[in-house]
Order: C-alpha cells, then sequence, then structure tokens
C-alpha cells in the first residue's frame, strides 16, 4: 500500500533525483511510524495534495538561485569592463567629451546594472510572492546591461584605433548574461512545472 502510494507521489513530483529520493524516503517513514495503514495515507494526503506542496517549496527557490546567478553575472560584467580597460588603447579624448552616444551607452548601462543588482537583493529577502517578478527584473536589467556594455564596446571601435575585434565584447557581453538567462530559465521552468 505505501509502495504504491510512494509510486504515485514521484510521478507528481517535479524535482531533481537526488531530492526526489530524500522527499519519498521522508513521507515513506512518516507513514510508516503513523502505523502504515490506509487511515494514515488518507490522514496524510493524496500523493497529487503531497507533491503540489513540495512542488510548491522547490518553486520558491528557484527565484533566489536566480538572483544569485545575476550577481555572478554582476561580477562577470564588473570584471570584463575592469579587464578590457587594461587591454584596449586609452580614449583620445579628454573627460567627458566622448564622442557619438559613448556616454549615453555607459550611463545607460550603469543604470540597468544598478537595477539588476537592487532587484536580485530584494529577490533574496523579500517575501516568496514578488521573488520570481524581482528574479526576471534582475535578469532583464542585467541583460539590457551586458547589451548596452556591447554597444558601447563596438561604438567605441570607430574611434579608437586598436579597440579589440567585435568578437571580443560580444563573447564577452553573452558569458556575461549567460549566467543570469540560465537563473531565468530556472525560474519560468520551475513555475510552468
Amino acid at each position: 500500500m505505501i509502495e504504491r502510494y510512494l509510486r504515485e507521489l514521484s510521478q507528481h513530483l517535479h524535482v531533481g533525483r537526488k531530492r526526489r529520493g530524500r522527499i519519498l524516503a521522508e513521507v515513506e517513514a512518516h507513514l510508516r511510524d503513523d502505523g502504515g495503514d490506509a487511515d494514515a495515507i488518507a490522514r496524510f494526503g493524496s500523493p497529487e495534495e503531497v507533491a503540489m506542496r513540495f512542488n510548491d517549496v522547490h518553486r520558491t527557490e528557484a527565484p533566489r538561485l536566480a538572483a544569485g546567478l545575476v550577481l555572478v553575472s554582476a561580477l562577470v560584467v564588473f570584471g570584463a569592463v575592469q579587464g578590457l580597460e587594461r587591454h584596449i588603447p586609452p580614449a583620445p579624448w579628454p573627460e567627458g567629451g566622448a564622442p557619438g552616444h559613448l556616454d549615453t551607452l555607459f550611463t545607460l548601462a550603469t543604470g540597468a546594472i544598478l537595477v539588476a543588482l537592487a532587484a536580485a537583493l530584494a529577490a533574496l529577502v523579500l517575501p516568496r510572492a514578488a521573488r520570481a517578478q524581482l528574479a526576471l527584473v534582475s535578469t532583464a536589467s542585467l541583460v539590457v546591461c551586458a547589451a548596452l556594455l556591447l554597444a558601447h564596446a563596438l561604438e567605441r571601435t570607430h574611434y579608437v584605433s586598436g579597440s579589440p575585434a567585435a568578437w571580443w565584447p560580444a563573447l564577452l557581453a553573452v558569458g556575461a548574461a549567460l549566467p543570469a538567462l540560465t537563473g531565468a530559465g530556472l525560474v519560468v521552468h520551475r513555475w510552468r512545472s
């Protein structure tokens, strides 16, 4: 009787193999401690109900993970910007006198990363109800930041000779956005399952 219940519960769980094993072992122990009969199973709840409770707990972890990945992405952005500064020729214009849209692009990128950081930190500490939305906002802001910095790097090549080839900043932008996008994918996947 317990084995059939556990098989049904396993079919409804949307968690990884390792977590599934721990959940099933815990449920089995509770059912056996409670007598292991039909009454114990009825008191525990249907496999669908129990699985839904475990799945809901698992869903709330994904936004925190996504927020953490946005913070990792922000570190990659910071490292890329600092690293590129060491490997590109200095700008031939005085402070604040950048040609084209360079100042605007950099200012917007700075604002986007600040929004990404604020939303990621909020997703880590605010109540569960807001975490998924905040994680997705932080991801979107981080991706916008990476795209703006890529546009900045590509436009800068027109004004500064000896700038790196376009593929290099593009690779850095993708590398910076990838952890955040992975986290957002987890959030969306958890909410669909």
